[in-house]
């Protein structure tokens, strides 16, 4: 009879709990993936020697390993064309040529199955398109896939694949990220066939490192990061966000040009780019302080390639930055000026791109200062950030800010995006620009006391009221009160915004009296010697 049971290890580790919950008469054996180069084992092995992990690293030692894109053998081995990366290469805006692939995926019908679903009554969101299901069904159409990416996409993916245009969405990504995590192809085929493409001409080296990085660098990597995070890891919330997704994450309705598009099409293709995820909507959900749990869980339910052992650590650790730092060596942040240089979104938005504050001023500005000010004492002793929030000089002059915040975040009667309405919150922001012009600070610092006032509205409006989809967690009332008033105050240097020096130190502390009544707690400026600890 049977005597054991030999399973190949699942990627996930719900899928495995479940398999062990089972009631078996006889013993289980876990054998390793062959999804994967690397073995759990091995880069348990790797990763021991190390404080502080980074992908660098280990996509240095897996090309070594694995013998991907080198010269020589052994220890003497070194990299093709000289370096490692070629990151620095790939970062280029798409004019639009050249022209974007045809789609060369088959697509199929599912009419009927999609109306059996509907007919049990299953809650869905985003757009089904059953009579149009493109993506591969076996492996047979995977194969096809990798073949007319390397053939047609590849030759440009290198120099396009941070871009954001508005008129394509696939552009020249592989679209193989689904076949890959259920296993239709196997990494090192996918790797291989990049990397032949390079020997006999067909692709640039930048571009086929840049793929390859993808796969033996990033996703060996976060999966080697998930098995040894969890279980808590999707519990992480380093920066203490709690606020729930707004409305629009489900209809794409946001008056924001590349937030819209990113998330209808998400909605619609069940796909967006490593950008899109990362630059566009992680982006604006840490700036605003989005709950990472919640964040993730809208991740994992709307793209068809995500399972939690590549979706979470991509989340929680590289776009929420909610681990701390164990997976990214800073938080991917920007205001509108990296949305602007790598699409072209910006040109027919409502909100413009310049402006830092007032009622057409783009939310990533604000929300991007107002994302420093708050987290300045767990961002101040990372090196990375350090260009952002100041290297140590003595301040020039110093100002104490206060601001009146509401901690009803979603409290405000109003459509989500009808920019500063708030006619109190928005007065406070001028007022406060007067107050630092008495006192002889420079432009550039009163309007960055002005963000931050403008932050806090934004955070109000475009937001809008919280929706409980899926379970998520609604926002919380503050205990005793329904508005909370906090006074901040941020030290600022007064050279110029565009030396990137600003130097602030934030303090929260409830104000006195009564926390709903609109008075103000005003504070005198003063001096301090506090100098910079990093």
């Amino acid at each position: 009879g049977i005597t054991e049971l030999r399973l190949m290890e699942p990627a996930d580790r719900g899928f495995r709990r479940a398999i062990e919950a089972l009631d078996l008469a006889i013993p289980l054996l876990w054998l390793p993936s062959n999804a994967f180069l690397w073995s759990r084992a091995d880069f348990a092995a790797w990763a021991a020697p190390y404080r502080q992990l980074r992908l660098e690293l280990f996509y240095r030692e897996g090309r070594r390993r694995f013998g991907v894109l080198m010269q020589g053998d052994g220890a003497s081995a070194e990299p093709l064309g000289g370096q490692w990366n070629f990151d620095h290469d790939n970062r280029k805006p798409w004019p639009g040529t050249p022209a974007e692939p045809a789609d060369w995926r088959t697509p199929h019908d599912h009419s009927a199955l999609w109306a059996t679903i509907e007919a049990a009554g299953v809650t869905t969101f985003g757009e089904p398109q059953a009579e149009r299901l493109a993506w591969p069904l076996n492996r047979a159409e995977a194969l096809q896939h990798l073949a007319a990416f390397v053939t047609h996409a590849l030759p440009h993916f290198g120099d396009f694949q941070d871009a954001l245009p508005t008129q394509a969405w696939r552009v020249f990504h592989s679209l193989l990220s689904f076949a890959l995590n259920v296993k239709m192809l196997n990494p090192r085929e996918v790797i291989d066939a990049a990397e032949a493409a390079w020997r006999r001409g067909h692709v640039p080296l930048a571009a086929a490192e840049g793929f390859i990085r993808q796969i033996l660098g990033w996703r060996e990597y976060v999966r080697g990061v998930y098995w040894a995070q969890m279980p808590g890891y999707d519990a992480k919330n380093h920066l203490g966000h709690t606020l729930p997704l707004p409305a629009w994450f489900w209809t794409g309705d946001t008056r924001m040009a590349c937030v819209a598009h990113a998330v209808r099409q998400s909605l619609r293709e069940a796909y967006a780019h490593h950008i899109q995820r990362l630059m566009v909507i992680g982006n604006f959900a840490l700036l605003a302080g989005l709950d990472p749990r919640a964040v993730h869980r809208w991740y994992l339910g709307i793209y068809i390639d995500a399972i939690e052992w590549v979706e979470l650590p991509n989340t929680v650790g590289m776009s929420q930055f909610a681990d701390g730092g164990l997976l990214a060596t800073k938080p991917y942040v920007s205001s509108a000026a990296y949305l602007d240089r790598m699409g072209e979104h910006c040109k027919g938005c409502h909100y413009r791109k310049k402006e830092r504050i007032g009622e057409r001023a783009c939310p990533f500005n604000a929300l991007y200062w107002d994302f420093h000010l708050r987290h300045d004492d767990k961002l101040r002793g990372n090196p990375q950030t350090l260009e952002i929030l100041g290297d140590g000089q003595q301040e020039k002059s110093y100002i104490l800010v206060e601001e009146i915040v509401d901690g009803m975040l979603y409290g405000l009667e109003a459509p989500p995006e009808v920019g500063v309405t708030a006619p109190q919150v928005y007065a406070e922001a001028l007022e406060q620009i007067a107050f630092a012009d008495q006192r002889g600070v420079d432009e550039s610092d009163a309007l960055i006391i002005g963000d931050q006032a403008h932050a806090h509205s934004l955070r109000r409006q475009l937001l809008g009221k919280p929706q409980n989809r899926g379970g998520l967690p609604r926002s919380q009332k503050p205990a005793d009160h329904d508005v909370a008033r906090f006074s901040h105050r941020a030290v600022l240097s007064t050279s110029s915004l565009s030396s990137r020096r600003v130097l602030p130190y934030i303090h929260a502390r409830p104000c006195a009296g009564d926390p709903v009544r609109r008075g103000r707690c005003r504070a005198s400026p003063r001096r301090t010697d506090r100098r910079r600890s990093s």
